[in-house]
């Protein structure tokens, strides 16, 4: 139950204080509610940028404690977030640097990746070395795929012009709050939307009957049961009776004639 009031909380209007209480479930012994907590509070600066200093604080601190592989994940997300407010944080990603071959979990290797290229564009004369030894370590592993091919990317744009991978990690501020993410997307219209596939309702984002007028639309009239030409039913139509032709006889060879008897 913890863990599901720890995901499902919010609401409109109330992040300040949602993020507050949030925050002091960090501080809490109980590891499985540290871990959602810090992942709920992942999901609520992704929607709402502007709770970095409420959320910053104390993140050093719990990632020292919190043992999840899903919570620490997110914590090291926070700190990639937080990392022009949050002092210690380079310091505090460098000691899992440093402890790499003892991670497990890919998607904890994985965020500490790309949160430390996010922190080196903030603060490179302190990230720059660390973030060389994560590269090194990164490229060299294969327990996972896309975080092996992830690392060699970030290295190679670092290589070539370290101005596209800043394009592509860094956090828009200029995200604005009613965005909607993937995951917020309702089924119903997902499923909608794939079944006027390969049209313009998947641009919009929309169904058709919303941005085309009624006179206009396309009506789709599923084929009935009782339709002559309905899979499964007499079409009416007759079928020309092809009658196989027989197999002409084989011909049986003649025994050859016996020799006359010598004289």
């Amino acid at each position: 139950m913890t863990r599901i009031a720890c995901r499902n909380v919010g609401g409109a209007g109330c992040e300040q204080s949602i993020a507050r209480r949030l925050v002091e479930m960090l501080d809490l012994n109980i590891d499985h509610i540290c871990s959602e907590a810090a992942t709920a509070l992942a999901h609520l600066l992704r929607k709402h940028p502007a709770l970095k200093p409420t959320i910053a604080p104390p993140l050093p601190r719990s990632l020292k404690f919190v043992q999840e592989p899903s919570g620490k994940a997110s914590i090291i997300h926070l700190l990639g977030e937080c990392g022009d407010i949050v002092r210690e944080a380079p310091y505090s990603l460098e000691k899992l640097i440093d402890s790499y071959d003892t991670l497990e979990d890919t998607n904890v290797k994985t965020t500490l990746l790309t949160s430390t290229m996010k922190l080196f564009f903030l603060r490179a004369p302190e990230v720059q070395h660390m973030l060389g030894r994560l590269l090194a370590k990164a490229t060299d592993d294969v327990s996972s795929q896309d975080l092996h091919d992830r690392a060699l990317a970030y290295y190679r744009m670092l290589q070539t012009d370290p101005a596209v991978i800043h394009r592509v990690i860094r956090t828009n501020p200029a995200l604005s709050e009613s965005v909607n993410f993937a995951e917020e997307n309702d089924a119903e219209l997902q499923e909608a939307l794939m079944s006027e596939f390969n049209s313009l309702s998947i641009v919009f984002g929309k169904t058709a009957e919303n941005f085309i007028k009624p006179e206009y639309l396309s009506k789709y009239v599923k084929m009935p049961q009782e339709h002559p030409l309905a899979p499964g039913t007499d079409s009416g139509i007759v079928q020309p009776v092809l009658t196989p032709t027989p197999a002409a006889p084989t011909p049986v060879p003649s025994e050859p004639a016996a020799a006359p008897p010598a004289a």
